[in-house]
């Protein structure tokens, strides 16, 4: 024992001759490991902080020597001027101008650095302005975000049963404007059927109608002709005149639609394709040929359906503190346009760039001032400010002879979506490529915690069950959220 005590012991021979000491390392080391087991993320993609960005402007009408000269090389000593830049690199295109900066590594708070950035360049006076505006370079930092789960929202095509269901009601209608004709009137008659969302303009759908009836009438192919107005759809009933073949009326009815009408009514996408039909009976199979004939059949909702759908579980999916970062993929912009013609300008005697002014001037939100009182303040907020289509109808382009001119008088406005769409997605199944809207989600907690608020059974697929149940083949309902739902961008 005394032979121990006077030389030094090994590890080993420490750990077996002080055995409480073993004993309380090795549990304390046990406890550790356990900690930090269960506080180790899992996340799929580790959260690295990005040091990458890219600024992008758009110069439109402008050649690559001019953007890289008034725009490229300006936005380029901007970011230059902070110190925490470490390479800018630049692509000059025609009409574009691309310049990416990356930061230096040993940077600590890089969101700080990206701030003064973006600053920098919404402070920049000296950019050149088109039409009036001056450009706008756009800092783009989220290059880091990946997507956890990606939800998508498609509409199905309408049913065969909802389409019998309309042309029953259709054809019933028209039979009983044939029936009310005079007997001499009631051969031979042709319709075309147009269906379309009930927020659509239905006094255009009226004026397009009596159009193509007044085009028949003068080149001699029809007479007689009817406009038949329904909740949710339009129709035109007329008789084939004499010697006319109906194959041949077709032909230069598609023919007059795309010359007149163009992409105002024909692309709308919420809109059926029209069916000409000259028995009623037929209207049925017509209308599902028409409906199957578009890419993927005509859809059931309407953009403006989907994206309102999409808002409410993007509400909801907020809610969870488990969720980082929602975005919306595929969404299509509603928009206005002003349908005219230079005979119709030429008549009133007004110029089409004076409409355009008009409806600018209008469109603006100014303040009043504000009314000094001796007890308090009032300020003045001007009225006017255009908020729905009939308000854009109401505006007075010019008097003449004493009576104002409303630009209802001069153009067709018509609310319909952004043509072309800047993003458009598709997705293919059996029965063909449906419109869809993708929704996606970049979470910022681990795996595991998503996967768990995914479940089929999560609030999410209940508020679907509870909205549009025929949209709930959005959501995975046969595995668990961490099989089905990881995906990348």
């Amino acid at each position: 024992m005394n032979s121990r005590v006077g030389r030094r012991l090994t590890t080993s021979q420490y750990f077996v001759y002080k055995r409480p000491i073993a004993w309380t390392l090795l549990c304390a080391t046990a406890l550790w490991g356990g900690y930090a087991y269960r506080s180790m993320p899992e996340r799929q993609d580790p959260l690295i902080q990005i040091r990458s960005g890219v600024v992008v402007t758009r110069y439109p009408g402008a050649s690559a020597a001019e953007v890289e000269q008034e725009l490229t090389r300006k936005v380029e000593k901007k970011l230059a001027e902070n110190p925490a830049v470490e390479h800018v690199r630049s692509v000059s295109r025609e009409g574009l101008s691309v310049v990416y900066v990356d930061l230096y590594e040993d940077v600590k708070n890089a969101e700080r650095a990206w701030q003064d950035l973006d600053n920098k360049l919404a402070a920049m006076t000296n950019l050149p302005t088109v039409g009036g505006n001056p450009l706008r370079p756009l800092l783009d930092k989220d290059f880091g975000d990946t997507v956890a789960v990606m939800l998508t929202i498609s509409s199905p095509p309408v049913s065969d049963f909802e389409i019998e269901r309309r042309a029953e009601v259709i054809a019933r209608r028209l039979g009983e404007i044939r029936a009310g004709r005079p007997a001499g009137s009631r051969d031979r008659r042709m319709s075309s059927v147009l269906v379309h969302p009930t927020s659509f303009d239905a006094g255009l759908v009226e004026r397009l109608g009596r159009k193509a009836l007044e085009a028949l009438a003068e080149k001699g192919l029809a007479s007689d002709g009817q406009y038949v107005r329904m909740m949710g759809a339009a129709a035109i009933d007329f008789q084939l005149a004499p010697g006319v073949d109906p194959d041949r009326l077709r032909r230069d009815f598609q023919h007059w639609q795309e010359q007149t009408l163009g992409a105002s009514l024909t692309s709308y996408p919420d809109v059926w394709p029209p069916a000409v039909v000259e028995s009623l009976d037929e209207l049925a199979e017509e209308m599902k040929r028409r409906c199957q004939a578009e890419p993927g059949g005509a859809a059931r909702y309407s953009y403006e359906e989907l994206h309102r759908y999409a808002d409410v579980i993007q509400d909801r999916l907020r809610q969870s503190p488990k969720v980082g970062k929602i975005e919306q993929l595929g969404v299509v912009d509603q928009a206005v346009y002003l349908y005219t013609s230079g005979r119709r300008l030429g008549a009133a005697g007004i110029d089409i760039h004076a409409v355009r002014e008009r409806v600018a001037q209008r469109n603006t939100d100014l303040p009043g001032g504000t009314f000094e009182l001796p007890q308090q303040n009032l300020t003045v907020k001007p009225s006017g400010k255009l908020a729905e289509t009939a308000d854009l109808q109401d505006i007075v382009i010019d008097v003449r002879d004493g009576y104002p001119v409303y630009l209802r008088d001069l153009v067709e406005v018509v609310r319909g979506y952004e043509d072309p769409p800047r993003t458009l997605n598709f997705r293919t199944v059996k029965s063909g490529a449906k419109r869809k809207l993708d929704v996606g989600q970049a979470f910022q907690p681990d795996r595991v915690q998503v996967s768990q608020a995914f479940q089929p059974d999560a609030e999410c697929t209940g508020l679907c069950q509870a909205g549009k149940p025929d949209l709930q083949s959005a959501f995975p309902t046969d595995s668990t959220a961490g099989e089905q739902l990881w995906t990348t961008r």
